[in-house]
C-alpha cells in the first residue's frame, strides 16, 4: 500500500511540475 502511495505522490509531483512549466511557457509567449 505504501508503494502505491509513493507512486501516487511521485505522479502528483510530476504533474504539478508540468503545470508550472506550461504556465511559465504561456507567460513567455504572451
Amino acid at each position: 500500500m505504501t508503494n502505491y502511495l509513493a507512486q501516487f505522490q511521485a505522479i502528483k509531483n510530476a504533474s504539478d511540475r508540468i503545470v508550472v512549466a506550461v504556465q511559465l511557457l504561456l507567460e513567455a509567449l504572451d
